[in-house]
């Protein structure tokens, strides 16, 4: 089973230390919420393990191997197997090319297959996030910010990756469209067997999604918590981020 590894992680900008000697396992099938105040690291981690944004100290690894270390086909394989979706759909989509270019840009970069082939995959794509296959003609300023967000997706496991790495995905959307988002995402994840890494200040999220939670405080992990015993956080800060934070669930 493929796993990500963080050891020790820590990334400095300045004098500010955005992440402070983070570590964690993230397996394939397996889903993780990070949550934690703006600023707190959370998104500084996911660029870190998307290959983004190289660390200060400390390692990630992928199957073994220090991400910061990969070069060349073995590099590109990395990032072909770990994709990220964005918490702007709006900047995160080229204007300029309508739905089926966005969705088969990286199919183009990294797969061999012919135009028939592609168009077929994107056209089945769509229909996997919940679109349609007539969709694929029109540009993203035609969609709403949830639809926008589908193509996002669709664009993301469009590699069939073994990690999706989601940064605040639905804070952007509409209250009504982030319960079908977050469900949309449920499934995929498990028919594509999926390891997920998602942030979001949504405690009512991270519940749903994920099989256990980090909290985060000042770049560091100061509690983990599992979907057995979400509500026995011990940290003082788990305990004020728990209670003050609202869900979309309602609870």
């Amino acid at each position: 089973m493929l796993e990500i590894t963080l050891e020790n992680l820590s990334k400095v900008y300045g004098k500010v230390k955005a992440m402070d000697e983070v570590s964690f396992k993230l397996r394939e099938g397996e889903s993780i919420g990070l949550v934690g105040e703006s600023g707190c690291g959370k998104s500084t981690t996911a660029s870190v393990v998307a290959g983004l944004v190289r660390p200060s100290s400390g390692r990630c690894l992928f199957d073994g191997n220090d991400i910061s270390q990969l070069r060349g086909q073995n590099f590109l394989d990395y990032r072909r197997s770990v994709q990220m979706v964005f918490q702007d759909p709006s900047s995160a989509l080229n204007p300029r090319l309508n739905a089926g270019q966005c969705i088969a840009e990286p199919i183009r970069n990294f797969m061999k297959i012919s135009k028939s082939e592609e168009k077929n995959k994107v056209e089945k794509l769509l229909k996997q996030v919940g679109l349609s296959a007539e969709d694929v003609g029109k540009y993203p300023q035609a969609f709403s910010g949830g639809q926008r967000q589908r193509i996002c997706i669709a664009r993301a496991i469009a590699l069939e990756p073994r990690f999706l790495l989601l940064d605040e995905v639905t804070s952007s959307l509409d209250v009504s469209v982030q319960a079908q988002i977050i469900n949309l995402l449920s499934d995929l994840r498990k028919s594509l067997n999926m390891g997920i890494l998602m942030i979001s200040h949504d405690i009512g999220v991270v519940r749903y999604m994920c099989d256990k939670v980090f909290v985060m405080h000042r770049g560091k992990i100061v509690e983990e918590l599992d979907s057995e015993n979400f509500d026995k956080a011990e940290h003082p800060y788990s305990k004020k981020l728990l209670a003050s934070v609202p869900s979309i669930s309602g609870s």
